[in-house]
């Protein structure tokens, strides 16, 4: 009996493993528990959220998911390879290599009816949560992670590794993944949303691309984004991980560069 019911389980983690229902009943939970840890919670909980959001959002998402693995933008130490994609799938957003494939499809198709997010061809909502329309996940987009055995394995294993820990430091008190966890992953998500809305429709252009993408520095002082708003910077120069490219002193991409400078990337 015990072993089916294990059988079972696995069954159904394997089936909905990586999968959109995964990533939407993340976003409802963690939304849902976020408000709740908000409203009844002391604000001094608000510095687990600070170091959730530098691990997962910078270290997870920004600094590993993107420019990292989908744009190989830096040659990476052994141990912060590993790190950034652990880190990254604690975003809650699924593994590297269905997060990978949709931003590149973007790159590709960028600001044209076929972008996955494109706000000039979508709606707000389409915007802040296509990263699950799976029939662009085509292989030839990740496929030079496929050959990673470490990325292979967290992907294979994704909801086995990120679920645990939110039911084991709820134990010890419900605010630590409320705070650690759901924030950070929540904040991550709408700092997604608004830099591809914001990003391509409104700001200035140092770069004539072939697409609509923006600089906006007044959105990323108000939202706190350092770097992820000089959009227009990244889409001229994808496979740079510094996104400061003018003598303009109010784009800075700071924090991003000096986190990926003096501890994860490789000079050799």
């Amino acid at each position: 009996m015990k072993g089916t019911t294990v059988g079972g389980l696995l069954k159904i983690i394997s089936k909905y493993n990586n999968s959109w229902q995964a990533y939407f009943s993340f976003m409802i939970l963690f939304h849902i528990v976020s408000v709740i840890g908000l409203i009844y919670s002391s604000w001094h909980w608000l510095w687990l959220t600070l170091i959730g959001v530098i691990l997962f959002r910078h270290i997870g998402g920004e600094i590993g998911a993107h420019r990292y693995f989908a744009h190989r933008s830096f040659k990476a130490k052994s141990w912060a390879h590993k790190f950034m994609a652990i880190c990254g799938i604690f975003i809650y957003q699924g593994t590297q290599f269905p997060w990978v494939a949709f931003h590149r499809y973007h790159h590709e198709k960028a600001d044209t009816v076929e972008d996955p997010h494109s706000p000039h061809h979508l709606s707000p909502f389409d915007v802040w949560f296509t990263n699950w329309r799976q029939e662009i996940y085509e292989h030839r987009l990740y496929a030079d992670l496929v050959k990673d055995a470490f990325l292979k394995l967290l992907h294979r294993n994704y909801l086995i590794i990120v679920v645990p820990p939110l039911v084991l430091t709820a134990l010890i008190d419900w605010r630590i993944p409320v705070f650690f966890f759901a924030l950070p992953s929540i904040i991550t998500l709408h700092s997604g949303g608004l830099t591809n809305t914001i990003g391509h429709m409104w700001g200035y252009r140092n770069f004539d691309t072939t697409d609509k993408s923006t600089n906006n520095t007044l959105g990323q002082w108000l939202f706190g984004f350092p770097g992820a708003m000089l959009h227009n910077n990244h889409h001229a120069f994808p496979d740079e991980y510094n996104y400061k490219m003018s003598e303009k002193w109010y784009e800075t991409d700071f924090l991003n560069v000096f986190i990926i400078e003096k501890f994860l990337r490789s000079k050799q």
